[in-house]
């Protein structure tokens, strides 16, 4: 076995402090190493350093990819926070191009109007009329002032009517332009999820490789170092009851996550502190978009999903800290902002069901106390949470 080769090794000089990583890249110990080694001075503290350096190593690499996975995290929060932004300014302009090509057609419509109006009463040759009909000249010129005034109006209109007719246009192209660029910018904001849901996952793994083997460790260091009797069957059954505990905590129901006859629930409990739309950041102090609502119920109170579907990123999101989104079909998402460390209970790929215990309020990220953030995104783009859930049975705050 490696761990006997490698305790002999080094118990006979051969192997120095510039092994180390061969050491802790060695298997894991048994417990049945363990007590062999208890009776054995040499053999114990050979095993110690070993199991140290795993530890060690354990702990290096959970933290070397959780950085990754918080670099990948604000990149992908900062393309996603340029695609929402566009996003509004796109739809403000569509709708403002639509208002002034709206305003075009009815000014052309005046505009023809009024020389409909024009032909019919200043019409003709004024010589030819006055001789055909000597006892109207007073009617005529009345007629001919009248003419001349809406010749005065309708050129007033005219020049309006390609007022907005240009301005219908240069409202179009600019919203052609931030459509474009609100199209690319989500490409980027996508490739930018994949990215970072995949340093997630391998922080994760790292994180779970980590709490897996090292709690096992620890318990076989303390074995060593204390002198003391314990066996693998001790540790399991502390690990069962830990398990179960954790469980039953996981499992708590709460009034938030009762589901409504629309198949939607509340996604947590606690007053609503800052609503959806633009605001100064509390922490960066900038005036920017607040794409979903804050509902501040404590610390580690459970997150429900807010309706079924299908976890599509799990892991670090930039200053959401700890970020939950999933995908219910038919263009709808909903997102979970500041998890508390170790909260985050579902992962990609996981299929929940609506009211389902997702995770625990924290406050990480850039977050000034415990609380949710909590998105609804029809489309893909941030909308406001409150009208959403309140037209699905569900009341927010």
């Amino acid at each position: 076995m490696v761990g006997i080769v490698l305790l002999a090794l080094l118990s006979s000089g051969f192997i120095t402090a510039a092994t180390d990583e061969a050491v802790w890249a060695a298997e894991y110990p048994t417990w049945s190493e363990v007590e062999r080694a208890r009776a054995s001075e040499n053999a114990a503290k050979t095993l110690v350093r070993q199991i140290q350096l795993q530890i060690a190593a354990l702990t290096t690499k959970a933290e070397q990819a959780a950085t990754i996975a918080l670099e990948k995290g604000a990149k992908y929060e900062d393309a996603d926070a340029k695609f929402q932004e566009s996003a509004m300014r796109a739809d403000k302009l569509l709708q403002q191009a639509d208002t002034a090509a709206s305003a075009a057609q009815e000014s052309q419509i005046r505009v023809a109007q009024m020389t409909v109006a024009k032909s019919r009463v200043g019409g003709g040759d004024l010589t030819t009329a006055l001789l055909a009909n000597p006892g109207g000249a007073e009617d005529l010129l009345s007629r001919l002032g009248f003419a001349d005034k809406i010749a005065q109006s309708s050129e007033a209109m005219f020049a309006r009517a390609v007022r907005d007719r240009n301005a219908a246009l240069a409202l179009t192209n600019q919203a052609d332009v931030a459509r474009d660029e609100r199209e690319s910018l989500r490409a980027d904001a996508e490739r930018s999820l994949a990215d970072a849901q995949e340093a997630a996952d391998a922080a994760d793994a790292a994180l779970t490789t980590q709490t897996l083997h090292q709690t096992e460790l620890e318990a076989q260091l303390s074995v060593l170092i204390d002198k003391r009797a314990a066996t693998e069957r001790d540790y399991t059954a502390g690990e069962a009851a830990r398990a179960a505990e954790r469980k039953a905590r996981e499992n708590a129901a709460g009034p938030a996550g009762l589901v409504a006859d629309s198949g939607w629930a509340k996604p947590t409990s606690g007053r609503i502190s800052s609503p959806f739309g633009y605001r100064v950041h509390p922490v960066y102090g900038t005036y920017r978009l607040h794409t979903g609502i804050d509902l501040a119920g404590g610390c580690n109170v459970p997150i429900y999903a807010a309706t079924a579907g299908r976890v599509v990123y799990s892991g670090y999101y930039g200053s959401y800290g700890n970020w939950i989104l999933i995908d219910h079909g038919n263009g709808v998402q909903t997102g979970y902002a500041h998890i508390v460390n170790g909260g985050r209970l579902v992962s990609r790929g996981q299929v929940v069901s609506a009211g389902q215990m997702i995770a625990r309020t924290g406050t990480t990220g850039a977050s000034t106390g415990c609380h949710l953030h909590f998105e609804v995104r029809p489309g893909g783009r941030a909308a406001d949470p409150s009208p959403f859930m309140q037209n699905r049975g569900i009341a927010l705050g």
